[in-house]
């Protein structure tokens, strides 16, 4: 599956709100939820660039070719896109896509890392556990518990300890 028709799949699942939720909704060409803004439940974004600055008290679900995340996410992350940034805290689960994904060191994640991509690397610490199918996932934090991966390779790199098994 290309990498398009991905985008459009995820951008379909993850932008069909529940009717429980009175989500935050954002389309078009760049979005951005800027530093001090505050978003008090679930955030729906998809543009060709995303770039979460402000806190997110809820969920986020984004799809876009650049999606950055720089501002705390209370809940979850579902993310997709030609790069996909992590370097704030997610407070539950992160699940994302990408042909480039990194989720650096203040980046920690709550409970699991549910990934896919060419390139992974996670620099930040996982409560949890981390699943992966990548061609050379990157660990180098702390896992709280066990790393499953489909891979060629796994590199452990400086800051890396796993809990559970490998």
């Amino acid at each position: 599956m290309s990498v398009s028709a991905a985008l459009v799949a995820w951008s379909t699942l993850i932008l069909t709100p529940s009717a429980a939720h009175a989500a935050d909704l954002r389309q078009g060409d760049a979005i951005v939820v800027p530093i001090g803004e505050t978003i008090e439940d679930d955030l729906y974004a998809a543009g060709q660039s995303v770039n979460v600055a402000g806190t997110v008290t809820g969920d986020v679900m984004a799809a876009g070719t650049n999606v950055v995340v720089t501002g705390p996410v209370s809940g979850s992350a579902r993310l997709a896109g030609q790069t996909v940034e992590i370097g704030a805290p997610i407070g539950h689960d992160l699940l994302a896509g990408a042909a480039t994904l990194n989720v650096g060191p203040r980046g920690p994640i709550g409970r699991d890392v549910l990934v896919g991509g060419s390139a992974v690397t996670i620099t930040g610490s996982v409560a949890r556990s981390i699943r992966a199918g990548a061609e050379s996932p990157t660990i180098g934090g702390p896992v709280g518990g066990d790393v499953m991966a489909q891979a060629g390779t796994i590199r452990l790199v400086n800051g890396a300890g796993i809990q559970g098994s490998l």
